[in-house]
């Protein structure tokens, strides 16, 4: 049997939710090592599920520890050999661990989900993105000579170019719209079909309720569709494993 690691906290704090299952319905315990602690449920590797059920219950025991303390999370999947190598990775990342929890104490994560019309595409809308245009060799179905096979990249690249701009504007009425009350920000694009662009937001606690009433008054661009997600556990803002996990953990 294995340990699954679901997330890393102070020590002192509130006893473990009862009736808190874990995947496969193993019951929770902590690991603790000088002052943190570590959420994990014992299962078998050879047996390990990584279907849809397992990930929500991941998501499950990492919001219930969220709801009293602050959490770094960890992304699913992490297995160690047993208890004792738990403890080894809280003893090898505690530097990272507490700096982690200090730039996280009292705060949520809030998510803003943008549709935007693609009113600055080029005429030509069926034009593929860069990132799958089709290799040189197939110029010619573009176009009858390889300098139209060239003009077509290039309208492709000044498409995806105009996108990021209107991107970048976006963004920045939105962090006007919400300054003052959240503490960083993060961001992910897409530049196929419809642009679409998504917001994530570290919020304290105490501005939670001022970021839900600012959202309501939000209007980043003409027919852009909006959409408020949160709170959440701040996984967007541990941008990579804390610590380097010891030789017998293993993600997929």
């Amino acid at each position: 049997m294995s340990c699954f690691l679901y997330c890393i906290f102070g020590a002192k704090g509130p006893a473990v939710p009862k009736d808190l299952e874990g995947v496969g319905g193993a019951p929770i315990s902590v690991v603790t090592h000088r002052g943190l602690g570590a959420a994990v449920s014992t299962v078998a590797q050879a047996a390990f599920p990584r279907d849809f059920a397992a990930v929500r219950a991941h998501g499950r025991v990492v919001a219930a520890f969220h709801q009293d303390r602050t959490v770094v999370p960890m992304r699913f999947g992490c297995l160690l050999e047993h208890e004792d190598r738990v403890a080894r990775l809280l003893k090898e990342g505690a530097g990272k661990y507490r700096g982690l929890l200090q730039e996280l104490h009292g705060c949520t994560e809030m998510g803003i989900r943008l549709l935007l019309p693609p009113g600055n595409r080029a005429s030509g809308d069926t034009l593929p993105a860069p990132g799958r245009l089709p290799p040189a060799g197939q110029g010619a179905a573009l176009g009858s000579s390889g300098a139209a096979y060239l003009q077509t990249r290039k309208l492709s690249y000044d498409q995806q170019d105009r996108e990021a701009e209107t991107h970048r504007q976006i963004t920045g009425r939105c962090l006007d719209h919400f300054r003052g009350i959240f503490k960083k920000f993060r961001i992910e694009t897409n530049y196929s079909g419809w642009p679409l662009l998504s917001l994530y937001f570290l919020v304290p606690q105490s501005s939670l309720a001022a970021f839900c009433l600012a959202f309501r008054t939000l209007s980043p661009a003409p027919g852009a569709k909006v959409l408020l997600s949160g709170p959440w556990p701040p996984y967007s803002f541990v941008t990579e494993a804390p610590a380097p996990l010891p030789e017998s953990a293993r993600e997929p």
